[in-house]
C-alpha cells in the first residue's frame, strides 16, 4: 500500500495509519510520507517507531529530501516504507 501525501497535517489523521497497516498481512509493504510540519510534531514519527519496536513491522527505507519545490516552496518530506512482520 502507498500513501505517499496521504497522513499530515490538512490531510487525513495519522490514525488512518492504523487502520492502513490492519489491511497488512506479514509481508507486505506500506510506504508513505510524512511532511516537515508532520514530522514537527512527534507523534508522527513514535507512531513509526513504535510499531518498528513492537516488532509488527521492520523499516527498510527512511529518507528525507525536497518536497514541492517545483511549486516554490522550501519545505522537505520524509518517505518510509515498512514491511508488515504481523
Amino acid at each position: 500500500i502507498t500513501a505517499i501525501g496521504v497522513i499530515s497535517y490538512g490531510a487525513a489523521p495519522l490514525s488512518v495509519f492504523d487502520d492502513i497497516f490492519k489491511w497488512l498481512a506479514p509481508g507486505n509493504l506500506f510506504a508513505f510520507s510524512f511532511n516537515d510540519q508532520s514530522l514537527e510534531d512527534g507523534r508522527y514519527e513514535a507512531k513509526v517507531n513504535d510499531y518498528i519496536s513492537a516488532g509488527r513491522a521492520e523499516l527498510l527505507v527512511s529518507e528525507y529530501g525536497p518536497h514541492l519545490t517545483k511549486l516554490g516552496v522550501n519545505s522537505g518530506s520524509k518517505v518510509f516504507v515498512l514491511k508488515c512482520l504481523s
